[in-house]
């Protein structure tokens, strides 16, 4: 069976690393999972400032629209726990309850109705006074 590579996505392109290290399943050490690419300094400066950039212009969107995605996303999570529950447990060497179960916190914190839940994660909209 071929090594996949996984590469970096740097200002929405995937980039092949400096270098790349092999990622075993610790459970089985002859299920190579994949092949990681490592960013040398100068891509991780790239990286650094690509995500800078975007960060500005995900903090200047609307706050519905950001919800939007994260709900999006947080469904997908849940739809698909299973597959990435097998993906957590083949990376990580869990059990495929502990992999499977690493998917709702992570939902969770990204659905409306997980975070109605999620005591953790609160928030409060308030208007802001105009000085």
């Amino acid at each position: 069976m071929a090594t996949v590579p996984f590469r970096n996505f740097i200002a929405g392109e995937w980039v092949a690393g400096a270098t790349a290290t092999v990622n075993r399943n610790p459970s089985d050490l002859g299920d190579v999972i994949g092949e990681y690419a490592q960013a040398d300094a100068a891509q991780a400066r790239a990286g650094i400032a690509a995500a800078k950039q975007a960060f500005a212009a995900w903090a200047g969107g609307n706050i519905q629209e950001r919800a939007n995605i994260l709900d999006r996303a947080g469904t997908e999570i849940l739809a698909r726990k299973d597959e990435l529950g097998r993906l957590l447990s083949r990376e990580e060497g869990k059990t495929l309850p502990e992999g499977v179960g690493e998917a709702r916190p992570v939902a969770d914190n990204a659905t409306p109705e997980g975070r109605a839940n999620n005591r953790r994660v609160e928030i409060i909209v308030q208007p802001v006074e105009k000085r």
